[in-house]
């Protein structure tokens, strides 16, 4: 066996040696999985990990009690699947899943552009503002957003993880 008990996918603990590419989704789904609950999806000794790999379902409720949009928690349990085909069928998907929760944070419907630059980062702004920070509203009418580091950290955490995922898949053609 190859592969790091908290991140390892099921199928590579059943038959060693089938790693696939939704292998490496199922991994990005723990480190997601990390990033928004604070914890790994499942804990105990290495025993107990692989056997939650392969037979677990994680916890969908949040130490602090707070709730992600709901999107977030349904794209972590996609590439958690147990079954590599019930997973996004490639990183390209998973990106665009998560444009897709982060346009629905932002409460616009629209896709987040996928250039960099001042748009993005104004569209990042207001999911921050709509659906991850407290705000005030100043009498001037602006508005201050209050965020933790926890939350500024999970977000571009993620907008990290997923550059690495989409220059790994373009490496990987």
């Amino acid at each position: 066996m190859v592969g790091t008990p908290h991140y390892i996918a099921p199928e590579t603990l059943d038959a060693p040696g089938t790693a696939s590419a939704r292998s490496d989704l199922y991994s990005a789904g723990v480190l997601l999985y990390r990033m928004v609950w604070g914890h790994p999806p499942f804990q105990g000794n290495t025993s107990q990990i692989l056997h939650g790999h392969l037979m677990g379902t994680p916890s969908w409720e949040r130490p602090d009690g707070t709730l992600p949009d709901p999107g977030v928690p349904a794209l972590v349990r996609r590439l958690l699947e147990k079954r590599p085909e019930r997973r996004p069928p490639s990183a390209a998907a998973v990106i665009e899943a998560c444009r897709l929760v982060l346009a629905r944070i932002d409460g616009s419907g629209s896709r987040i552009p996928t250039e960099s630059g001042s748009s993005s980062e104004l569209r990042l702004r207001k999911a921050l503002a709509a659906g991850l920070g407290s705000t005030t509203s100043m009498q001037d009418g602006k508005r201050i957003v209050h965020t933790t580091g926890r939350e500024r950290f999970l977000v571009w955490g993620m907008l990290s993880g997923l550059l690495a995922m989409a220059l790994a898949a373009l490496l990987l053609r």
